[in-house]
């Protein structure tokens, strides 16, 4: 087909916007519906990332013999932190982090 050559590949709509430059796109961010729209958004995915997150550090917890991460940071108390990432199966900082909320000031639920 004669002119076939031209037409090239569809483009979708985000290609377009991956080819916009950072300032471009950082121009619509004051913009109040485009707030708006992020706010919505934020309030929906991030505690839903949280609640997965918990919930998968809590199903590795558990996989290692312990009933919550207050029991695993009372049980690993003992051992140094890479001992006891090691135990958990969790990261070294997860389990620094662990101990500093759960052992100052009193456990935390």
């Amino acid at each position: 087909m004669p002119g076939r050559e031209f037409l090239g590949k569809p483009r979708l709509p985000f290609d377009d916007l991956a080819r916009r430059s950072a300032p471009a796109r950082a121009a619509t961010d004051a913009l109040p519906a485009v707030r708006a729209a992020r706010r919505r958004g934020a309030q929906t995915s991030q505690p839903a990332a949280v609640a997965a997150r918990r919930a998968q550090m809590l199903a590795r917890v558990q996989a290692a013999g312990f009933t919550s991460i207050p029991d695993a940071v009372r049980r690993t108390a003992h051992l140094t932190r890479n001992a006891a990432a090691e135990r958990i199966g969790v990261g070294r900082t997860t389990v620094t982090r662990w101990r500093a909320r759960y052992t100052r000031g009193g456990e935390r639920a």
